[in-house]
């Protein structure tokens, strides 16, 4: 169920920003991107692993998994619209340099073969992955000093409302008109408090699409999911 209003969020704020803002189609993407992904591996899954049940992480590992789907979905739909000429298979071959894609590819072959790493690689691994968000931020810092228009400013707003806010009222009007109960939804309601996913901000600097709406919402959703987080978690 989340996994599926993720992608609405996604259609909803790309309209939004076509319609509305008169963004162009790569911007928008990214928008739509941006708003639709949460920074789950950092946020969530850690917590959940610790605190919860196994049949509660469930939810949340089909929507990494779908995230995987949605990413190369709009990698593949900015390829088509910054291309001057239409190429499918130049698009699609170039899915394999995806590093949302390659990391997928590399985890099943681990977690699938009885290949035992050894632990310095362990190591790196875990230093890597610890790093992932103060190396974004600090990125995100950078691009936060650039001057930006009026136009991004709203957008940021936007993005804010509808990745932290907007999409986290509908999921539990959701909840609360079905069958299921707060407290077995917990977790999924909680990723829909997480913060925005940096995995936009990649794609928007490969692909040279404005990141000012991208890095303000970034930093705001970052701040308030610290709050967010554990207050969704405390009050269902």
């Amino acid at each position: 169920m989340l996994s599926f209003r993720t992608r609405n969020n996604l259609f909803y704020t790309f309209i939004i920003a076509k319609k509305f803002f008169n963004r162009s189609t790569p911007e928008c993407i990214i928008i739509g991107l941006v708003s639709s992904s949460s920074n789950h591996l950092f946020f969530i899954y850690p917590i959940v692993l610790v605190e919860f049940a196994a049949k509660d992480i469930v939810p949340i590992e089909t929507v990494i998994a779908a995230d995987f789907i949605t990413v190369g979905l709009s990698v593949c739909a900015l390829d088509f619209n910054t291309q001057n000429k239409l190429d499918v298979k130049k698009a699609l071959l170039k899915q394999i340099k995806n590093p949302a894609f390659i990391g997928l590819i590399l985890g099943l072959i681990i977690y699938h073969s009885s290949i035992n790493l050894p632990e310095s690689s362990n190591r790196l691994i875990d230093f890597i992955c610890d790093s992932g968000v103060p190396l974004t931020l600090l990125g995100m810092g950078i691009l936060l000093s650039y001057k930006t228009d009026t136009t991004q400013i709203q957008l940021s707003f936007l993005i804010t409302f509808l990745k932290l806010f907007g999409f986290l009222i509908v999921l539990t009007t959701i909840i609360w008109l079905s069958d299921i109960t707060f407290t077995d939804a917990k977790t999924t309601l909680m990723l829909s408090s997480a913060p925005i996913g940096a995995m936009a901000l990649i794609f928007a600097s490969i692909y040279n699409i404005k990141t000012d709406a991208v890095v303000r919402s970034g930093i705001m959703t970052y701040i308030i999911a610290l709050f967010l987080i554990p207050l969704v978690g405390s009050i269902f």
